[in-house]
């Protein structure tokens, strides 16, 4: 499995717990409390980013088990041509974001926003050949990013 991360926004962090995170709270302020914790455990060390992004997963040195309803990632051999994608997209003027078209398995979602907008994070699984869709509306136009896994790289197309 290979570990994709296509938003500025997550963090990885190692204290008070290990592993990604991403708090709506910094972004929107108080009341916003939705958020995304991936747990990693300490035996998985993640490589440094591309010019200080977030650093990833090593490709096939991890994998994800659910314990007691609690997703993780814990050292192990995955060697299917799978992928971990980490996207977000910003809703448009009073509209949300959909992802229902996708093919992929989503396991995390995580919204937030004001008045104005409303932000979405997503992390799912995709098989090549599989996708993830982000659709938003505005009075005047649509919005459209896809997320397409061929086996070896993210393609994205923006409609």
């Amino acid at each position: 499995m290979k570990h994709v991360i296509l938003s500025k926004k997550w963090k990885f962090e190692e204290e008070p717990l290990r592993g990604y995170q991403f708090n709506f709270m910094m972004e929107y302020g108080r009341n916003k409390r939705d958020r995304i914790f991936l747990p990693v455990a300490r035996e998985v060390v993640p490589d440094k980013g591309a010019e200080g992004g977030t650093p990833v997963l090593p490709e096939g040195n991890f994998e994800l088990i659910d314990e007691h309803d609690t997703l993780m990632v814990v050292p192990g051999k995955d060697d299917t041509p799978r992928c971990l994608l980490f996207v977000g997209c910003k809703g448009q003027a009073r509209q949300g974001v959909d992802y229902s078209k996708t093919t992929g398995k989503v396991i995390f979602e995580c919204s937030a926003g004001d008045n104005l907008c409303l932000h979405t994070e997503v992390v799912c699984i995709l098989e090549p050949g599989q996708s993830l869709g982000l659709f938003t509306t505005t009075e005047r136009s649509d919005f459209k990013f896809l997320y397409t896994w061929d086996g070896e790289g993210v393609k994205y197309l923006s409609l």
